[in-house]
């Protein structure tokens, strides 16, 4: 839980400055660390609601783990607290979420066959960056593409009648 919230969250720094063509390096890769806290308590919160979700049969657990799929970018990359990345997250993923699951499935179906094909779960070592890599594309073309950047300004109307 630790290391992986933190390396994904690096992922996703590193990839922020490749999208924009920044200086970067190996400590931009472990700069997710500087989030440990924040991070830990998002995971924690978000396992613990989609934990509830298994009081209705899975279906709100599903939901949830698909909606919150942009809450470590946001929090990472727009600098907000736990509960507004997630809630941006949802809000935004939530108007699209049967694309997200299927993007979301097709990395599992992935991940599980890269994990058959190279033993000793040596493949999520290769899977992890590929899938991070993929996520974010989803991110900054949702994020920057289709809303021409300056969306920092914008984050605090999200959940009205925009169309994300």
């Amino acid at each position: 839980l630790v290391v992986q919230v933190n390396l994904q969250a690096g992922y996703y720094l590193y990839l922020h400055k490749v999208t924009f063509n920044e200086q970067r390096g190996l400590e931009d890769m472990l700069a997710g660390f500087r989030f440990m806290l924040p991070l830990i308590a998002m995971s924690i919160l978000m396992g613990f609601l989609a934990f509830l979700g298994v009081f209705t049969f899975g279906i709100l657990s599903i939901y949830l783990g698909i909606a919150w799929g942009f809450a470590v970018p946001f929090m990472v990359l727009f600098k907000t607290e736990v509960w507004e990345s997630m809630e941006v997250s949802r809000k935004i993923i939530t108007k699209r979420w049967v694309e997200f699951f299927a993007l979301a499935l097709a990395l599992i179906i992935m991940a599980i066959v890269v994990d058959w094909i190279i033993p000793l779960q040596l493949g999520t070592l290769f899977f992890a960056p590929f899938s991070a890599c993929v996520s974010y594309a989803a991110f900054e073309h949702i994020i920057y593409d289709q809303h021409g950047g300056g969306f920092e300004q914008r984050i605090d109307e999200i959940g009205g009648d925009e169309d994300f």
